[in-house]
């Protein structure tokens, strides 16, 4: 599609980028999605290990289009924001239905492990990352509940 064509339908490429992640916005996966499943494996579903595939990692759309954007494209840095702090949102309230003792820690550790990991998969070109992220994570949530704990408290003095 040329240039033109483009701009036919959006007038700007602020107004562009902003459909564009609106509809990827609709397509991901929602971390609360999949009601069946308890809140551990809804957690742990986020870091599934990606299939390596024929092309280059890209990486996540919204972090690429904050950096492109920067100061450019103020609307677009906002929408990103809002889309970020929204998905952390989701994985705090997935470790609170999950019973861990400090649930916006956790979900916040959890976020950051998930940003990490698609940005160094990207880098790298390699889905490694997903792999240590996913490995942190099951011990996070091993130690997270204040059962957990308990447990293995008793089982150091056993």
């Amino acid at each position: 599609m040329s240039k033109r064509t483009l701009y036919k339908y959006f007038p700007s490429k602020v107004t562009l980028v902003e459909q564009y992640l609106a509809y990827l916005r609709e397509l991901v996966v929602d971390p609360r999605g999949g009601q069946a499943d308890g809140p551990r494996e809804r957690l742990m579903r986020l870091f599934t290990i990606p299939e390596p595939g024929d092309g280059r990692l890209r990486g996540c759309p919204f972090h690429n289009a904050a950096v492109e954007a920067a100061s450019a494209m103020p609307e677009v840095t906002e929408f990103v924001h809002t889309q970020k702090r929204a998905f952390a949102t989701a994985i705090v309230d997935l470790c609170r239905d999950y019973g861990a003792s400090d649930p916006s820690l956790l979900g916040h550790q959890i976020a950051l492990l998930y940003e990490g990991a698609a940005a160094l998969s990207t880098s790298l070109d390699d889905v490694e990352p997903w792999a240590y992220a996913r490995t942190t994570v099951e011990m996070l949530l091993d130690h997270a509940r204040p059962d957990a704990r308990a447990t293995s408290s008793a089982a150091g003095r056993a």
